[in-house]
């Protein structure tokens, strides 16, 4: 009997284990399987559809500089303004073409009530009324001398020159126009020679006239000879680098040719290309 109950209990425990690695069996099997679905459903989500690039930053706005004005009235020109002998003299004089536009900027405290005037004649005309820092883009005029005054009390402030510019004029002959051919010059003025030897020259395109340098770059002494039915006028810039030829040679009198050279008195002006 004892033998017996041993038998039963051994064959229970037996049964025990069976079902026990059956039900380990099956969880394994779940849960290995759970896990693979897991895996694609992350796989599937991960996988890129259809990126958009990145887009492309945005281009910062390009500056652009103010430009110079042609005209800056300050608080110290309007305390001392020049004279009218004064007016316009010096390297430096404003030139304009026929059409173009000037630029002036009241860059004093208060407003400023300008005219516009021709030099030889007593006729001004208002140009209106310029703030503290406002800049006005006016027509200088026709060809001739023209002046700009303070409206308040008809005060000299500005002298210009309006040129046809048909042809280069004077006041904007180039480096590159100066570097064109080489040759041999001279420029004498009030009897000193500024030019004297080998310079750079080029010819206006319809020959009427001829410029001279003494550096390709323009920072030396700039001349030019206009020439119209056998007399000639010249020009020069009055200093080493001055960009304004509008010094006139002779007085500013017709030149007298003489082989190579054009001359009034102890003025020269002289190529042999």
């Amino acid at each position: 009997m004892k033998g017996r109950h041993v038998q039963v209990g051994l064959l229970f425990i037996a049964v025990c284990v069976v079902i026990g690695l059956a039900i380990a069996l099956f969880t394994m099997g779940r849960t290995e399987g759970a896990r693979e679905h897991a895996d694609d459903n992350v796989a599937a989500t991960a996988a890129p559809v259809g990126i958009s690039p990145a887009p492309a930053a945005a281009k910062a706005p390009a500056t652009v500089a103010a430009a110079t004005p042609d005209f800056l009235v300050t608080d110290e020109l309007r305390r001392n303004r020049p004279t009218w002998e004064e007016l316009g003299q010096g390297p430096d004089a404003v030139v304009f073409c026929v059409g173009a536009k000037a630029r002036l900027t009241n860059g004093s405290a208060r407003p400023l009530n300008l005219n516009v005037v021709v030099a030889e004649s007593d006729d001004s005309s208002p140009l209106g009324t310029v703030a503290p820092g406002q800049t006005i883009s006016f027509d200088p005029g026709n060809e001739g001398t023209w002046n700009l005054t303070d409206a308040g009390d008809g005060g000299p402030l500005f002298q210009y020159e309006v040129q046809k510019c048909d042809r280069p004029a004077a006041a904007t002959v180039t480096a590159t126009q100066a570097k064109t051919l080489r040759g041999r010059c001279r420029l004498k003025v009030s009897g000193v020679k500024y030019i004297d030897g080998p310079c750079y020259y080029y010819w206006y395109v319809d020959h009427t006239g001829w410029g001279i340098s003494d550096k390709p770059d323009e920072s030396g002494y700039l001349a030019t000879l206009e020439i119209d039915q056998g007399e000639a006028t010249g020009m020069w810039n009055g200093r080493p680098g001055g960009d304004k030829i509008n010094n006139p040679l002779g007085d500013g009198d017709p030149l007298t040719r003489n082989g190579a050279c054009w001359a009034k008195g102890e003025d020269e002006i002289c190529l042999w290309a």
